[in-house]
């Protein structure tokens, strides 16, 4: 009722109100059966006196509660053409400033040794975006890069309004260029921070606790001091970025009846966060890769946006095969040369070195000299064809195609 105070509506008529159950501007909307602008006040008059405990107000209060009503009742109407009306590409609809206040002190005085200023205040932007996905029963993954700070909001430069062409209608009307305010996640603290703001505006929104949130961030961030086993490396914060994207995909799963608070007073998405924040599909994403050759820092690979492990092919590819190093001589026969691969003879260029079973070849064996070796294998290999593909028990000299 800030906005009946600042109308000039008296504390104890605001009280009476309140204790009617009247503590909205909905609810004073279809507090009765009146309109504004019909010129019969008889319903808003009989309204207030019953509230009143009988009693008639003045001519000046009177004059604040058809100015507070109209104001309700307009607020009501709009909010209900809007959802009818609603697009796909539609912005979030900004919610009024003593909403706005009023959500921000309550949570204020609940949160009790938190303050909600600096990192840790969202932006207006983002607790619009959450209350958007509690008038669209529907949640929507929101990452640390789309979760500003207000002292960032504030900063920001507006731009002008462009024009756009409507050629269905045949008019140039004003556009709304959708601006998104930056957001530093250059390190891991700030992207923590980040990942807090959004938590603070689903508990304004009350959709999530608090509490819950705040739970699923100590697990989640715990994974990058714990210690990995040997030849493992702890989960970087890709991963750790993955997993909470995970969460939040198989809390829409269960949550498609609908996200606001339920008639019992649970809340699905708490309920479905502290369920799911344990689970396999989600845990996935935090187990510890291994290392790579000698001890170094795993072998990842870059596939558009995520890191995954790159990891060698197996089979009769002979390209991804390697020999251990004997060191010495490099190009030299039975040498390893520094891909990985032996120094093959000139007339051998282009054969296998080795088996499908990953046995090695006798290059002599297959060679016009010859081994000396008459049986099936020798120290340098065995006695089988290298062309590639085929194996069998003769010699190159001696295969026929």
């Amino acid at each position: 009722m800030t906005r009946a105070k600042a109308i000039g509506f008296p504390d104890n008529l605001i009280q009476k109100l309140l204790d009617a159950g009247i503590n909205s501007a909905a609810k004073l909307a279809f507090s009765c059966n009146y309109t504004p602008q019909s010129g019969d006040d008889k319903p808003l008059e009989d309204m207030i006196t019953a509230a009143n405990s009988g009693v008639a107000i003045t001519l000046g209060q009177m004059s604040c509660l058809r100015r507070m009503f109209f104001e309700a009742h307009t607020l009501v109407m709009a909010d209900l053409k809007t959802q009818v009306e609603k697009t796909d590409d539609q912005m979030p609809r900004k919610i009024p400033a003593p909403e706005r206040n009023a959500r921000y002190e309550s949570q204020q005085k609940r949160l009790v040794g938190i303050s909600l200023s600096g990192e840790l205040e969202p932006a207006h932007s983002l607790i619009d975006s959450v209350l958007q996905q509690a008038e669209d029963q529907s949640v929507k993954y929101l990452p640390p890069h789309k979760c500003p700070k207000r002292e960032a909001e504030l900063q920001a430069v507006k731009h002008d309004v462009p024009l756009t062409l409507d050629t269905s209608a045949g008019r140039v009307v004003l556009g709304k260029q959708i601006k998104e305010v930056a957001c530093d996640t250059s390190t891991e603290l700030k992207t923590m921070w980040a990942l807090q703001r959004r938590g603070l505006a689903y508990d304004q929104a009350d959709l999530i606790r608090w509490v819950t949130h705040e739970e699923w961030l100590k697990e989640l961030f715990s994974h990058l001091t714990r210690p990995a086993p040997p030849g493992f490396s702890s989960p970087n914060l890709q991963q750790l970025l993955r997993a909470d994207r995970e969460l939040f995909v198989k809390m829409g799963e269960v949550t498609r009846s609908g996200v606001t608070v339920r008639p019992t007073g649970v809340l699905p998405l708490d309920e479905a966060m502290r369920t799911l924040m344990f689970s396999a599909p989600v845990q996935f994403h935090l187990l510890p890769l291994p290392t790579a050759a000698g001890g170094g820092k795993p072998n990842i690979q870059n596939t558009g946006g995520d890191q995954v492990l790159k990891r060698p092919l197996s089979g009769g590819d002979d390209t991804k095969s390697k020999f251990p190093k004997k060191g010495g001589g490099k190009g030299r026969r039975g040498f390893v040369t520094g891909k990985g691969i032996p120094a093959m003879p000139n007339e051998l260029k282009g054969m296998w070195f080795k088996t499908k079973e990953g046995q090695r070849i006798c290059f002599a064996y297959n060679m016009k000299s010859g081994c000396s070796s008459a049986d099936g294998s020798c120290h340098k290999g065995e006695h089988v064809c290298c062309k590639p593909h085929c194996g069998r028990n003769h010699s190159l000299q001696n295969h026929r195609d």
